[in-house]
């Protein structure tokens, strides 16, 4: 099979939209216990053996619901039942391309799928943390490299064999509370505020950079180092998830900027982490910190020295985000040189 998909328009704006929000709000609640998250069950994708097919799908403008996507781009070929996407681009609003590929392949004697994922896109606007009618010059625009592959029968087999890297930069611009709760959940939008009280009471937090990079081995997700900066405050992070057994250990270290005031209602929790497991996460405080009440289960941990000792190195930085970036580049080229001597 071979053709050509070509569309001027694709409106998604309705995969958010407040009455699907309701609607699901209003399902019944899953019965039976859940031991992950992420699903222990097989992988179910469509038989794709049924013909070879090469397809080149082109869409000039796709409408999602906090920004519009241009020049989508994707060939896709199947072959002997393995899905291989090469090339795939898009273009943001801010002009920049998102360009990646993709390959799913199946061995249908050990029911294994495997799957490959290649992105990466300078100056690209994903979006995250938007809200409508936000003006386009305000959203932030990162650098993104992405590289992951993993294989198993199962979709949690599958990504507790993940391997790969992570590194997003980001720029100035303004990101809304509301537009992340919105994407990640309530459970992420109380941590960000307990993180940065601000977002409380200000519609946007002024953001000046960040740097997240995160190490994929085996299934164990390394995160570190996470370093944002607003106008107000910075915040160092880093954390696991061990995506075998799902336990995740993060852990938030914020530093006020000089000449910012606080009234004594605000409070500002200069260490936070987040234990438990994906499917039952749990808000930790430093034991000097007020308790909280909310949707999660709170507790007071205390931190380490060897966090606190990471943290205190780029909360005391002139340029935390450039030194951050710039100690994950070293580490990257020192792993590289290790692994060539070993070959």
């Amino acid at each position: 099979i071979e053709g050509a998909l070509k569309s001027k328009y694709l409106d998604l704006a309705w995969i958010q939209d407040s009455e699907g929000e309701q609607a699901t709000e209003n399902q019944p609640a899953e019965t039976g216990k859940k031991d992950y998250l992420i699903p222990d069950s097989p992988i179910a994708l469509p038989k794709l053996d049924f013909a070879d097919s090469d397809v080149e799908i082109t869409v000039e403008d796709i409408k999602l619901p906090n920004q519009t996507l241009h020049d989508i781009f994707l060939h896709s070929r199947v072959t002997g039942g393995d899905l291989i996407v090469e090339p795939f681009r898009v273009r943001g609003q801010g002009g920049a391309f998102l360009r990646g590929n993709l390959a799913v392949e199946q061995d249908p004697e050990s029911d294994l799928t495997s799957v490959a994922l290649s992105l990466e896109g300078s100056g690209v606007q994903l979006g995250i943390g938007t809200v409508e009618g936000q003006d386009p010059d305000t959203i932030r625009k990162s650098d993104i490299k992405i590289k992951l592959h993993g294989a198993g029968a199962t979709y949690h087999d599958l990504a507790a064999s993940l391997d790969g890297r992570i590194e997003v930069v980001q720029g100035a611009g303004l990101t809304a509370s509301a537009g992340l709760s919105l994407i990640f959940g309530n459970f992420i939008g109380e941590a960000l505020n307990l993180i940065n009280p601000f977002a409380k009471t200000e519609k946007f937090t002024v953001n000046e950079c960040a740097v997240v990079i995160v190490n994929i081995e085996s299934g164990v997700v390394t995160a570190s180092p996470v370093v944002s900066q607003t106008d107000k405050m910075t915040v160092v992070a880093e954390g696991e998830v061990d995506l075998h057994t799902e336990k995740i250990l993060f852990t938030f270290n914020t530093k006020l900027r000089k000449g910012i005031g606080i009234s004594a209602s605000m409070v500002v929790n200069p260490f936070v982490s987040v234990t438990g497991t994906l499917l039952s996460p749990t808000i930790g405080l430093d034991p000097a910190a007020v308790a909280v009440k909310g949707t999660v289960a709170v507790a007071t941990v205390g931190i380490s020295l060897l966090v606190k000792s990471l943290a205190d190195r780029y909360l005391s930085s002139k340029d935390p985000c450039g030194d951050a970036l710039k100690k994950s580049r070293e580490q990257l080229e020192s792993a590289g040189k290790k692994g060539k001597s070993n070959q």
